[in-house]
């Protein structure tokens, strides 16, 4: 059902809790998903380049159809199928609407158990997030090769992470068209927060995609400046 999947999955050790939900989230895929090629991009040395480790993955992917994912969301691998079907008429598709974080001592219970559909957990566990935006691309997209090539995939100017999914679907809507949502909903492991020191950087390349949006000539001028 996913033969014509490459799951992307950007990824750098903690040795903690980061490392203890991608380890089941990894196995999640491989079980749930079983026919998709899945991919972990990483990055050697220094802070944690989330665009370096996404395109990186990309490169090696065979597939057509690239399944970008975060180490720790998950969801019902069926709404993948559904989106897939969007792509028929859609540039790329945000698989989901809703995203819910599992509190620390869910996020322990779910990864004592195996990895697998539907989780052992109950919504009203959850606290679903209420920072939801309009066109929020992070924690999962599911994308043509050709398009994420076409746009250069992610940009590796946004150093750690911060505004790299917004610039990403701001290319793509503009070069190759807006995005289709799938009316689903993402669950999001705790993890420690982290701190971007970067972050003034990112919001100022950002705020030049975020401009450029639905200019074909500004956007590519931004994108052959990498």
């Amino acid at each position: 059902m996913f033969e014509n999947v490459s799951i992307i999955i950007p990824f750098q050790n903690d040795y903690g809790p980061r490392l203890d939900a991608y380890l089941w989230v990894k196995k999640f895929f491989q079980t749930t998903m079983p026919n998709a090629e899945l991919i972990v991009g990483t990055t050697n040395g220094g802070r944690f380049n989330k665009a370096k480790a996404v395109n990186l993955a990309a490169k090696e992917a065979t597939r057509d159809i690239l399944l970008i994912v975060d180490a720790d969301t998950v969801f019902d691998p069926n709404i993948i199928l559904e989106s897939i079907k969007l792509l028929r008429d859609a540039a790329w598709v945000i698989p989901f609407t809703e995203v819910y974080d599992l509190p620390i001592e869910i996020t322990e219970r779910v990864l004592r158990n195996k990895p697998g559909w539907p989780l052992n957990v109950k919504l009203e566990e959850c606290q679903k997030v209420n920072w939801m935006y309009d066109g929020f691309a992070g924690k999962v997209n599911l994308i043509p090769k050709r398009n994420f090539e076409k746009v250069g995939g992610f940009d590796e100017r946004f150093v750690g992470w911060g505004g790299e999914d917004d610039a990403f679907a701001w290319s793509v809507n503009t070069l190759c068209g807006k995005y289709v949502n799938y009316d689903a909903k993402v669950f999001h492991f705790w993890h420690p927060p982290a701190f971007n020191p970067d972050s003034s950087g990112n919001d100022a390349l950002v705020a030049r995609y975020m401009f450029a949006n639905g200019n074909k000539e500004e956007m590519l001028k931004i994108i052959r400046e990498r």
